[in-house]
């Protein structure tokens, strides 16, 4: 079925299958053309309501990647999306999901991307605008903040709404994000968006400027359309997330996990900007960032949206499963960890090697063709692979973890108050050679399914 330019794949295990066309993503009120450097990463979103549905809950996805041992720690996490003008859907979705599946309520705060709290009739600054409908943004959000509940329901969220998916938008909220760290506690952001990086052209320079921060690790989702590498998941300060398809017994036992390749494929390959970073090992991209770091799954997994259950996946899932195991404590004690400690733990010889499941089968990348010289770049093969990284998390209880003196953080530090809240600082984005001069324009598509 395509949706207004958009392939839209549907994925269910039951014969019954009811279309949501509320979740329609891309509904422009005139023709939209993707501007010079930026892309469509993901040919569609998957939404669909099954009888019987394999989407996978969290308890699944518990004992599949971590065996449903308690969190070590309970660090808080930085989600940052587009807006939405209705916080308070955001709100209840969320809290019905995570009541559902009998976890905590959720410890969370909301910001604009300049650090002043939202108020929920109204997340949006004056002049907002985006190439995406609120019912795609609200499920987005709504993919992200319930992945990392289910990972760490403990671990408190701070939740970054950038004006729009622009590029100057979403930069802004990661600076603001990086600004506002120390006072709210957080350790680590999960980015579920991203831009073709041989149209952005990021540079060394500019890559460090943005996500080179002491004491926050950065997981970025690698993309949803095979082949390609996007940014920020080239970024060598940036723990880069590939995607799988998980399949568990009745109990969530990993029955086996391969490379997704069902209704996208997650992105890989070599950076043509950013330089390999000292903790990657030497491969076929020689001096050049390699995409990806590690993966999990993409495949099928229920959420709550617009007071609906649905499944979603795509690698805007991964990442932030991916950034909730590491603020629970599950790759090692968070204070000792940074973003090149971290990245490079998961490759052999480092801590968390042994916490990985080797992702070994399932085919192929869209895009992978005979010309790529470098099989491993974009198949999934023994030991270490573009597309799933080294492997998907298999953590169980003989591992080591570090002590933790109790599962319930102390509440964060009052928030800034708007007058204290950051200024707004030269946009990332002007430092990139893409000047385009309207909002819709300078659109930045999600990543997502």
């Amino acid at each position: 079925m395509r949706i207004e330019g958009c392939l839209c794949v549907i994925t269910c295990s039951s014969s019954s299958l009811i279309l949501d066309d509320s979740l329609q993503i891309i509904r422009d009120s005139v023709p939209f053309t993707p501007p010079p450097g930026w892309f469509l990463i993901l040919a569609g979103r998957r939404a669909a309501h099954c009888q019987q549905s394999s989407a996978l809950i969290p308890s699944q996805l518990q004992q599949a990647y971590y065996q449903q041992i308690a969190p070590s720690q309970c660090n808080t996490i930085a989600i940052i999306d587009p807006g939405t003008n209705n916080v308070s859907s955001v709100l209840s979705d969320l809290a019905t999901y995570r009541s559902t599946f009998g976890l905590s309520p959720a410890q969370i705060t909301l910001y604009n991307q300049y650090g002043q709290p939202l108020q929920t009739s109204n997340a949006r600054a004056p002049g907002y605008c985006s190439v995406t409908t609120d019912s795609a943004q609200i499920t987005e959000q709504q993919l992200d903040l319930q992945m990392v509940s289910a990972m760490c329901p403990c671990c408190p969220l701070v939740y970054y709404a950038a004006n729009s998916d622009a590029s100057d938008d979403l930069f802004q909220a990661v600076q603001t994000a990086v600004a506002n760290a120390t006072a709210l506690n957080t350790r680590v952001v999960s980015i579920s968006w991203g831009a073709l990086e041989s149209q952005a052209k990021i540079t060394d320079q500019i890559d460090a400027y943005l996500f080179n921060h002491t004491g926050l690790v950065f997981m970025a989702a690698s993309g949803d359309t095979g082949y390609h590498v996007s940014y920020p998941a080239s970024s060598q300060f940036v723990t880069s997330v590939g995607g799988t398809a998980l399949n568990v017994d009745a109990y969530g036992n990993r029955v086996s996990e391969v490379l997704w390749t069902s209704g996208g494929s997650p992105g890989s390959g070599c950076s043509a900007y950013i330089s390999r970073p000292a903790w990657q090992p030497l491969g076929a991209c020689g001096n050049k960032r390699t995409v990806t770091d590690i993966s999990a799954t993409a495949g099928g997994v229920q959420i709550y949206a617009q007071g609906v259950w649905i499944i979603s996946g795509g690698t805007s899932s991964a990442a932030p499963i991916i950034s909730a195991m590491y603020a629970g404590g599950y790759f090692g004690d968070v204070n000792s960890m940074s973003y090149n400690s971290l990245a490079g733990s998961f490759y052999p010889g480092g801590l968390n090697h042994d916490r990985l499941y080797d992702i070994t089968t399932g085919g192929s990348t869209q895009g992978c063709t005979a010309t790529i010289s470098s099989a491993y770049l974009c198949t999934a093969l023994p030991g270490y692979d573009g597309p799933t990284g080294n492997g998907a998390p298999s953590v169980n209880s003989s591992m080591q973890f570090p002590p933790s003196p109790g599962l319930r953080p102390p509440s964060p530090p009052a928030p800034p108050s708007p007058a204290e809240a950051p200024p707004r600082v030269q946009s990332a984005a002007i430092l990139i050679p893409i000047i385009l001069s309207s909002c819709l324009a300078t659109a930045l598509y999600r990543m997502v399914v």
